[in-house]
């Protein structure tokens, strides 16, 4: 670690090990260092809110994971921690929908098994790479989820629903130009998941 000492990774992984050890102002010392030389690190928010509830500071939890949730809707863990920090803090009825959303990501994700597997077995079939697409978009990485949709249009270059969900990706993003090329070519489709 003394070559490493300021890589983010390692640090995140010793201040996991110190919390887990029971070292839990060591921990937090190590996360909150990562978290003065990058305080937009993901890894690191998600592990100091972690610690947080851990502690039963259930609104200094929240202070963390609700801004991390936004930034990253689809990151379970993420929606998963603020559910338990919410529930913590009385508020059971906010805390509802990030459970639901994990109940929901983790049998999209189960299904995306099935789907890889049909994908493996027909890779030129254009409906089972937007479903993967999809899935990812919302449930997984939106970067994996736009190179699966991607992949639909270099099969079926006219697929309308990968059209609207890449226009409405990239829109979300503030790309203006490609939200209305690909709106353009989606005519009338929606994007669709089914959960």
């Amino acid at each position: 670690l003394q070559s490493d000492s300021d890589n983010p990774d390692l640090l995140i992984g010793l201040g996991t090990c110190l919390v887990e050890r029971g070292d839990l102002q060591a921990g937090r010392q190590t996360f909150e260092r990562v978290l003065q030389k990058s305080p937009n690190l993901h890894t690191a928010r998600l592990a100091l809110g972690r610690l947080e509830l851990k502690l039963d500071h259930a609104s200094e939890a929240i202070k963390l994971l609700s801004p991390l949730a936004t930034e990253r809707s689809y990151d379970s863990a993420v929606r998963f921690s603020l559910a338990l920090a919410l529930q913590a803090a009385g508020r059971a009825d906010e805390a509802k929908e990030h459970f639901q959303f994990v109940d929901k990501a983790q049998r999209a994700i189960d299904r995306m098994q099935f789907l890889m597997d049909a994908a493996k077995k027909n890779p030129d079939d254009a409906e089972v790479r937007y479903q993967i697409g999809m899935i990812c978009l919302k449930y997984e990485s939106p970067t994996n989820g736009v190179k699966w949709l991607l992949s639909v249009l270099n099969l079926q270059h006219d697929h309308q629903s990968t059209h609207a969900a890449l226009a409405h990706y990239y829109r979300s993003l503030g790309n203006e130009k490609l939200a209305v090329e690909h709106e353009r070519q989606a005519g009338d489709a929606t994007a669709d998941i089914r959960d």
